[in-house]
């Protein structure tokens, strides 16, 4: 029985690690599974290079059943480029 309680939770524990965000998530599911990944910038940390664009993403997440936006700046040689999402209770 302890075996198999270990067996799971290692299983639980690789399932929820491979719950990374790689691009802009489309669906409801797949940006709950990757929300965490999605604002601590796991994304942008792996792009990161010397000598590379700057990147910024700012998540304000006021009440994430009602209401949450996310903003992404990233340098360009003219400035910058920003995209900005917003996503209410509707999802």
């Amino acid at each position: 029985m302890l075996v198999r309680r270990a067996l799971l939770s290692a299983l639980l524990v690789l399932a929820l690690g491979a719950c990374t965000y790689t691009g802009e998530p489309m669906d409801p599911v797949e940006r709950s599974l990757t929300w965490f990944s999605y604002v601590g910038g796991d994304d942008i940390r792996a792009r990161c290079r010397p000598g590379g664009a700057n990147e910024f993403r700012f998540v304000y997440n006021g009440s994430y059943e009602r209401q949450t936006r996310a903003y992404y700046l990233v340098a360009t040689s003219a400035g910058a480029d920003l995209l900005a999402c917003a996503r209410g209770r509707a999802g």
